[in-house]
């Protein structure tokens, strides 16, 4: 089974490429400019510069079955220099993608989505402009469903985290403070945070790629993938003080919550069918110590 995969060199691509391309024939898709991670040694990788017929031309002869499309641009809090950014990476690409599937009969296509549609646990409100990219583009996906054969699901994600991770967030912040020894001040720390480890994530793809191969699932269905358990920020920095053996230096309630903070995670969603969370929080800090050789 031939699957076109995008993002494989952000941090959750290359770990559902590490752990699953001995089960799946991936077909990476990158564009001209992006660097070849060293994950993709022995993976089938195609370029294109971003144009339509392009793709058509660099996917030619290649019978791609599937579609798991990863590739976003994330920003917390846009500025009006990151608008095209925005539209190109999450709509623009997209729609291409959307397009190749219908014209050469793709039978399916898992988009990757956020928690963040979902501010205040509604059914949908953006927290932010990059939510909102997100859901436009499952609103334009619709169209392709009713005007051809393919079939399109989402799998929406919360906070992941795992050996390996260089974004900028709440885990490597802490494990930054627990070799720098510097203090940080934060709010009150009372926001639900749900947090997957890595490996957890890639279960959840796996699962839903045998969902879509299978034809198990409906069309324009929405998933959510769920930790094992939620907690707030401050609950979460007490268990990795608890596995890391030491207390760090936070000042909680030291500043403001952010405007539109997400105070509750979504929890309104539908749970992958067959698919149960292995890792605890605490586990996968473990993992995450060992692997800077912290503990």
């Amino acid at each position: 089974m031939k699957i076109l995969i995008t993002g494989t060199n952000g941090f959750i691509g290359r770990n559902i490429l590490k752990q699953l391309k001995n089960k799946y024939h991936f077909v990476c898709l990158h564009r001209n400019t992006s660097q070849v991670h060293s994950i993709h040694e022995g993976v089938e990788v195609v370029k294109y510069n971003g144009n339509y017929d392009d793709l058509l031309l660099q996917l030619d002869n290649i019978k791609i079955e599937g579609i798991l499309h990863l590739a976003s641009y994330f920003v917390k809090d846009h500025n009006k220099n990151e608008l095209d950014v925005l539209l190109e990476s999450n709509i623009a690409y997209g729609l291409k993608l959307l397009e190749f599937a219908k014209e050469t009969n793709v039978k399916w296509f898992l988009n990757t989505s956020t928690f963040w549609t979902h501010f205040e646990n509604h059914l949908y409100n953006p927290v932010n402009l990059y939510a909102a990219t997100k859901q436009a583009f499952i609103d334009l996906a619709h169209f392709y469903c009713e005007t051809s054969s393919l079939k399109f699901n989402s799998l929406e994600l919360s906070d992941t985290f795992g050996p390996g991770d260089e974004r900028n967030k709440i885990v490597n912040l802490l494990i930054d403070m627990s070799q720098s020894g510097r203090a940080l001040k934060v709010s009150p720390g009372a926001q639900e945070i749900d947090i997957s480890y890595i490996d957890d994530v890639v279960s959840g793809f796996d699962s839903m790629i045998e969902l879509l191969s299978s034809n198990c699932t409906g069309n324009m269905d929405a998933f959510s993938l769920y930790s094992m358990n939620k907690m707030s920020l401050k609950e979460l920095v007490e268990k990795f003080e608890s596995v890391l053996g030491r207390q760090l230096n936070i000042e909680f309630g030291a500043t403001d919550y952010r405007p539109r903070e997400v105070m509750k995670t979504w929890n309104g969603g539908k749970e992958i069918p067959g698919f149960h969370p292995e890792f605890s929080f605490e586990k996968g800090i473990e993992q995450c110590l060992k692997d800077k050789g912290i503990i």
